[in-house]
């Protein structure tokens, strides 16, 4: 490094002999160079005697005016636009396609459209000085902006890239990303400063690196030929040859600190910036292309001194640090505006988001304090002189760190930049308009990771709600609940459907419960919604809560994002949005704040899956309920109302099995069972019948027959109780439980054949209110009939211990039993071994016996085949 040092020697009359002629010789050099204002901040601004404007050009030869009409929280509609030469109109746009605006120094304006802000997005629409649209681009994360000196280039820079775009001819040139940029006169040159390293591009070519020892770059700018490129950081000016030769730095003092740098012909100006505790004063330093300081003028100051802290914050009622209000007095409560995850509207049922901070009015102007000590991570605007901000975190550390943002600063009253250390209750700048008579700072604490906080780098996320850090004890009244609908204190929609909505004396199936319900924090007329609410529930038949007190919103979720297009899903995971409950236009006083109670699994995570969720009617028997809902503020005022109304779900039915199929001898039974459920949560009455569609003809002649035989149902009228019976015909079943049914099918009377039939069943389900089980029997004829003892595996003619022996053995690899049978049609089995009814042999018939001998019931045979000297009519059954 070669620092610039100015050294006198000889007598003291030499010495104060060159002073002199050192002097003189700035003054002829000065009597050259223009005066450059500078802001009490450093920073310049136009030689402009007509303040009456809203945005000029850096030469100061066009200016805008224009009317503010609505504000959102990001966004403005800009009214009766008009751009101006040295005082002449050139052209009026009754609407501006954009919030904010940068005019160049050929008279190009460049409209900054934040219309989708909320995920990320600026549209740049540029118009001629004549007033013709040229056209538009629009950009992701951008937060670095600027023309060329000519005025007929404009760039812009996002985390990841610069792009470079020329408007007459919609020409746009991309190139790697970098914290500061500069376009040369002639437009031919692009540098970058990015961390320790300058890239300079001729012509989109890449022809120098340099190697800087600058972290921070504060501005970079290239000489009107093209010759030398300069760059400050806070304290150090540096200048290179444009083959990265350094030609000079200079090192500020004490309370000096670089903020701004241009050129005025080959001389380098730098807009210095003065800062103690108490005063603030912009400085124009001029060097020469050697490195001497030629020049040197007092610009704008300011008496920053703050006002003296409260002795005492305050206490907060939840477990958060209290930090003061960004505005003195620093413990009382500012206007708040908009609420942190509020619902923001176009007042259009269609679209919405959730708002990502905290927003506070405030009068144009006003001085904005630090809550909190710490490191300046970022400076920089979205898009436009309205929208600059600083964040500031209490360390520097390139993980991952919070810190405060402070949002819609004006620039030229920015106290601090990126890399200085604040101390809580420092002055950092000025509120600009936003409305035509007041202003507003968005105001959140945000998480990065490095040493310097990119804007959208999809690492930029919000940590929790500002007003829980905020104590006052202004505000005292509780949340207010408003009816949904007219005479109706809430509403009930099936679950994730939009414009329909129950009969609260009618609620069926899965719901979301909605409430309506304003805020107003503090003395602020802007209706804001409930920061905290839980809901249960109570049966009013027995005054027991049926579902406990749960929480059902928490407006404090953390988000890993800052700006995305998250924000307008998540706010349908909050609030109800339809054409019948539209939410609010953001600039109305008096909102509408449509709350989602059931959206939630009862923690303080806001998680998109828990839309589905809802509350289930169906598993509370039908009868009259009181739905409560408490709502909370941030400061503990706590409100109660509730509502009455009636489950009506009813029964609900299912059955098991269907169909019922199965084949018997001519002249045996057999007994089914049929399972009716009642699901519901009202009584479940049922009637039965059955139903028999043919019956086969002995002779085989009959159509009937010969219709079964080709396995077609035939269609003789209906005859009952022939074959098949059914029992109960009719019962009632309670919520939650179940009727057993007695499906009998009987071969006694009947001749070989298929046979078919239903039974039909009728019951008051309201979804089901009829059903029917499908019943096929198959009729052969008569097999042997089986001969045998009940249990007697070893055919000894009686049922004792020996048979228990026998059949353990079998079981281990010993002998058959002697007798079988075949018991249903085609199934020769051991039919004695089966003492357990299952017509079945197996271990669970030796268990069985065993308990039997112990005292245990009696053995049972096989249903379909019982022994020849028990009647096929009266056969134990299961």
């Amino acid at each position: 490094m070669n620092t610039k040092k100015y050294k006198f020697r000889g007598p003291l009359i030499s010495y104060s002999l060159v002073i002199l002629v050192f002097l003189f010789a700035v003054q002829l050099a000065a009597a050259d160079i223009p005066e450059f204002p500078v802001s009490f901040n450093g920073k310049f601004v136009p030689a402009f005697s007509d303040r009456d404007y809203r945005s000029i050009s850096e030469n100061a030869l066009f200016y805008c005016r224009y009317d503010i009409g609505s504000a959102g929280d990001e966004t403005r509609l800009l009214l009766n636009f008009n751009l101006y030469k040295e005082g002449s109109l050139l052209y009026s746009l009754d609407k501006a396609p954009g919030s904010d605006v940068y005019i160049s120094n050929s008279g190009i304006t460049a409209f900054m459209d934040h219309t989708f802000h909320y995920n990320g997005l600026l549209t740049v629409h540029f118009y001629s000085e004549a007033g013709d649209y040229l056209f538009s681009k629009g950009f992701t994360g951008a937060s670095l902006f600027g023309f060329s000196p000519s005025g007929e280039m404009f760039g812009v820079g996002t985390a990841e890239y610069l792009f470079i775009m020329t408007p007459r001819i919609q020409k746009i040139e991309k190139y790697t990303g970098g914290f500061k940029f500069d376009i040369s006169v002639n437009g031919d040159m692009v540098v970058i400063a990015g961390q320790n390293r300058l890239f300079v591009y001729r012509n989109g070519d890449l022809i120098k690196e340099i190697d800087t020892d600058v972290s921070y770059p504060r501005k970079i700018k290239i000489s009107p030929g093209n010759n030398t490129i300069s760059l400050i950081d806070k304290k150090r000016i540096f200048v290179y040859s444009i083959d990265g030769t350094l030609i000079f730095e200079d090192t500020l003092g004490e309370h000096l600190s670089f903020r701004d740098l241009k050129y005025h012909n080959e001389n380098i100006v730098t807009g210095v910036h003065f800062r103690d505790d108490e005063y603030s004063k912009g400085i124009a330093r001029i060097y020469n292309p050697t490195g001497e300081n030629i020049y040197e003028s007092q610009g704008e100051s300011k008496d920053i001194k703050s006002p003296p802290p409260p002795e005492n914050i305050g206490n907060l009622p939840l477990d958060y640090d209290p930090i003061p209000w960004p505005f003195a007095p620093f413990d009382s409560m500012c206007t708040v505006w908009n609420h942190y995850e509020q619902h923001m509207s176009d007042g259009t049922p269609y679209w919405s988001y959730l708002h990502q901070g905290l927003d506070l009015i405030t009068p144009i102007n006003e001085p904005t304090y630090a809550v909190e000590s710490g490191i300046v991570k970022c400076v920089l605007t979205i898009g436009g002189g309205s929208y600059w901000r600083i964040a500031i975190s209490p360390r520097q550390d390139p993980g991952w760190t919070s810190g405060w943002l402070y949002a819609h600063l004006v620039e030229s009253s920015i106290q601090f930049d990126v890399g200085d250390t604040v101390n809580i209750y420092d002055y950092l700048g000025d509120i600009i308009y936003w409305s035509a008579d007041w202003g507003h700072i968005h105001f959140v604490e945000i998480t990065d990771s490095g040493l310097v906080w990119q804007y959208i780098d999809n690492e930029w996320g919000i940590d929790f709600n500002p007003l829980l850090a905020l104590p006052s004890d202004e505000d005292i009244f509780p949340p207010i609940f408003d009816n949904v609908f007219p005479g109706q204190k809430f509403a009930f929609s099936p679950n994730q459907t939009d414009n329909q909505y129950l009969d609260p004396d009618s609620l069926t199936g899965d719901i979301d419960i909605i409430v309506k319900i304003r805020d107003y924090i503090g003395t602020s007329p802007w209706q804001q919604p409930a920061y905290e609410l839980y809901y249960w529930v109570e049966s009013i038949a027995t005054g027991d809560t049926v579902y406990p007190r749960t929480l059902a919103q928490i407006l404090n979720h953390s988000y890993d994002f800052y700006s995305s297009n998250a924000y307008e899903i998540y706010a349908t995971l909050l609030y109800k949005r339809d054409s019948l409950l539209v939410p609010s236009f953001w600039m109305d006083t008096v909102r509408n704040y449509y709350h989602i109670l059931t959206n939630n699994n009862g923690d303080s995570l806001g998680e998109l899956w828990e839309k589905q969720l809802s509350f289930h009617t169906a598993d509370y028997l039908d009868g009259p309920y009181r739905i409560f809902v408490e709502a909370n503020d941030s400061y503990e005022n706590s409100t109660l109302d509730s509502m009455d109304v009636f489950f009506q779900n009813g029964p609900n039915i299912s059955f098991d099995p269907s169909p019922i199929i199965d084949t018997l001898f001519q002249g045996r039974t057999k007994n089914c069972y049929l399972t009716i459920w009642n699901n519901g949560t009202g009584d479940l009455t049922v009637e039965l019948e059955a139903v028999e569609f043919n019956l086969a003809d002995k002779s085989g002649d009959s159509d009937i027959q010969s219709d079964t035989k080709k396995g077609k149902v035939a269609e003789p009228p209906v005859i009952l109780n022939n074959w098949l019976f059914v029992s109960p015909a009719a019962d009632t079943v309670p919520p939650g439980d179940s009727l057993t049914v007695t499906v009998t099918l009987d071969a006694t009377t009947v001749g070989e054949g298929n046979y078919i039939g239903e039974i039909d069943i009728t019951s008051n389900d309201p979804d089901t209110p009829t059903g029917t089980v499908a019943v096929n029997l198959t009729v052969v004829a008569s097999g042997p009939e089986c001969d045998y003892v009940v249990g007697d595996a070893n055919n000894s003619g009686a049922y004792d211990g020996l048979d228990i022996t026998y059949s353990v053995n079998y079981f281990k690899g010993g002998p058959a039993p002697p007798y079988s049978c075949e018991c249903t049609p085609g199934n020769i089995w051991y039919v004695g071994g089966d003492v357990n009814a299952s017509c079945d042999y197996n271990g669970l018939d030796v268990t069985y016996g065993v308990a039997y001998f112990k005292g245990g019931p009696g053995p049972m045979p096989c249903p379909d085949c019982p022994p020849v000297e028990l009647s096929p009519r009266t056969i134990l059954t299961k």
